[in-house]
This record gives C-alpha cells, sequence and structure tokens, in this order.
C-alpha cells in the first residue's frame, strides 16, 4: 500500500490526519483493504451518500482521516503478520475469544478497539494468540 508510507512514523501520521484525506486515497485503502463502501462508512460514522458526493481531491474531516489511517496500518501490519492478505481477512472475520469472543472486525468503529486488534496482532506475532 503506497500510502503507507507513514507507518512507524505518528508525526507523519498527525500530520496527514490534521490536514485531512483526500477522497481519491479513501478510495485506495477502500480497494485495499476489500471493504465495501457501506462497510468502511459504518466503521467511520459517516454516510455513503456523503463520500459519493465528494470530489476526487475533498478531504474528510481530521477525525475521519485519523480513524481511516489506523484502519489502513492495521491491515497492512496484518497482511504482515499473517503473511497473506485472505488469511488476515478470514481471522478479522472469525470470532475470537482473546478479544470478547467477537469478530476482530467488529472493533474498527473505535479508534481504541483498533488499538486492541493491533495489540492482538503483535500477540500473535510472538506467539502468544491466535
Amino acid at each position: 500500500m503506497a500510502i503507507l508510507e507513514f507507518v512507524g512514523n505518528q508525526r507523519n501520521l498527525i500530520k496527514l490526519s490534521r490536514q485531512g484525506i483526500e477522497k481519491s486515497t479513501f478510495q485506495e485503502i477502500l480497494s485495499n483493504t476489500g471493504f465495501t463502501l457501506a462497510e468502511i462508512c459504518e466503521y467511520l460514522d459517516i454516510s455513503p451518500r456523503s463520500v459519493q458526493h465528494k470530489k476526487s481531491i475533498d478531504r474528510f474531516s481530521k477525525d475521519t482521516s485519523a480513524k481511516l489511517y489506523a484502519i489502513a496500518k492495521l491491515y497492512a501490519r496484518g497482511k504482515e503478520v499473517f503473511g497473506d492478505e485472505s488469511k488476515f481477512k478470514r481471522w478479522m472475520d472469525t470470532e475470537n475469544y482473546a478479544i470478547g469472543g467477537v469478530k476482530p472486525k467488529s472493533y474498527l468503529d473505535l479508534i481504541e478497539g483498533i488499538y486492541l486488534v493491533m495489540d492482538e496482532l503483535v500477540a500473535i506475532e510472538h506467539g502468544f494468540s491466535a
């Protein structure tokens, strides 16, 4: 994911979020995560109609941008940890005892939920969970 050159650089992530993500970048993240527009909009708490009405250079709010970048970062990290995009997506769609018996994907509506799933990826990487 070319847009994830900021991974590991929190200051750059903050700067990009404050500027607001452009619709064209939003669409790239949507494509790379495999979410439908309706799914991602539910996680971001925005309406699909508001996305559809934006021009490609229009920007999203800083809160929406920060959450979207966090989701993109999570998906990039998940693909690294699992070594395969389809395995990671299957894991995201499978109920997981380690995080409360729910699908990891269900936590994406809150930034703290995204961090919780990221923490679980770290645990998996170190052999503590699955």
